[in-house]
């Protein structure tokens, strides 16, 4: 019973979370923000924009973070939409 329910819990937890360096990477900004706003004086209106802005600089540093990995031999052999000809 437990040996199939944790392969499930891994696939359920893969839906949400793809990436696990993504998804710490904006929970620190994100706790980070809450310690450094009150600290640093940032305005509330301020505060929305600051948290987007991390998390697009976030978002970038990844993707291109993964651009730089090479594809794994399933994927290296058939581009997407190619077709066999």
């Amino acid at each position: 019973m437990i040996k199939r329910l944790i392969p499930m819990a891994r696939k359920v937890f893969g839906l949400f979370v793809d990436d696990g360096s993504l998804a710490l990477s904006i929970l620190v900004w994100i706790f980070a923000l809450h310690v450094v706003a009150p600290i640093a004086f940032i305005e509330q209106t301020w505060a929305a924009p600051v948290l987007f802005l991390g998390c697009v600089g976030i978002l970038v540093e990844n993707v291109l973070r993964a651009s730089r990995q090479p594809l794994p031999s399933s994927q290296a052999r058939g581009h997407i939409g190619a077709t066999k000809g």
